[in-house]
């Protein structure tokens, strides 16, 4: 959705984040790893593998010093991951310690939660609508 504003390096963070979301909980699902191929297609970057390069702390380090908006699109994004699958208590703990470390309001968790889930939604009613499958949009 907002991952092209992102530079090479900001998207090659994201990424690496990515995956560690993804597998935060030990169960990296099919539906986790083709929101990622989505993700990977539009920041115009390769993604073969889903191996991170980086720690998670030190993925979480890097981005902590990005803009204040920079900082929401990668939050919105992963949580958009996040729900693909249903948000799994490991990947909400990663998520509130996301939010302390880029000094964000807690109060974004849930509003991010809803528009994720909505756009979801109306995604659904899009490819629905075109007669087209399911994609993870």
């Amino acid at each position: 959705m907002f991952l092209m504003l992102l530079n090479k390096e900001e998207k090659e963070l994201f990424l690496n984040l990515a995956i560690h979301i993804a597998s935060v909980d030990n169960d990296f699902t099919d539906k986790e790893k083709e929101k990622i191929k989505v993700f990977c297609k539009e920041m115009e970057i390769e993604c073969e593998d889903f191996i991170t390069k980086l720690s998670l702390n030190d993925v979480l380090d890097k981005l902590s010093f990005l803009e204040v908006f920079k900082k929401k699109i990668v939050l919105l994004e992963i949580v958009c991951l996040m729900l693909v699958d249903g948000l799994v208590k490991e990947e909400e703990k990663v998520l509130d310690q996301m939010i302390e470390k880029f000094g964000l309001d807690i109060s974004l968790k849930d509003k991010m939660i809803k528009w994720c889930q909505e756009y979801n939604h109306l995604l659904l009613q899009g490819y629905l609508l075109i007669g087209e499958e399911v994609k993870n949009g």
